[in-house]
């Protein structure tokens, strides 16, 4: 009778230990998968940025050298809509950072904000212009 006893009490410590052991598991990967998430959400950025800047490029080499005046003047003609970065989940931000100089023969635009904290990137990067294309961080 209390060996039954004492088998049942090894049996429940047993299990609350394998389950003790999977809540780790599942606190470490769910930290993996954001910072995972995180960096695909930076690439699928740099990603938007390149494809804008060449978007202006081809759009420049259309129209005398010039750069539009807005970003949103490429569409619909130059691309169905402006990219948004996955992390802010809007294209705002590269819509209000897009700087043109004053004789349209010059560019630059910038993720805004802090979105990719996560992934050690400072603010308002992934950053590109006209001279330098994508400019390392």
């Amino acid at each position: 009778m209390e060996t039954v006893r004492y088998m049942d009490f090894f049996f429940k410590l047993v299990i609350f230990a394998g389950l003790v052991i999977i809540g780790f598991v599942l606190i470490i990967e769910s930290q993996n998968y954001q910072r995972r998430k995180a960096a695909g959400n930076f690439t699928f950025c740099l990603s938007n940025c390149k494809n804008i800047g060449q978007t202006l490029k081809k759009y420049s080499g259309e129209n005398n050298g010039k750069y539009p005046r807005r970003l949103t003047d490429l569409t619909p003609d130059y691309l169905r809509n402006i990219p948004s970065c996955p992390a802010s989940g809007s294209n705002r931000g590269f819509i209000k950072s897009y700087m043109v100089s004053g004789d349209l023969k010059s560019f630059t635009f910038y993720c805004k904000g802090r979105h990719h904290k996560n992934v050690g990137v400072d603010s308002n990067y992934p950053q590109y212009n006209s001279r330098d294309d994508l400019i390392p961080r």
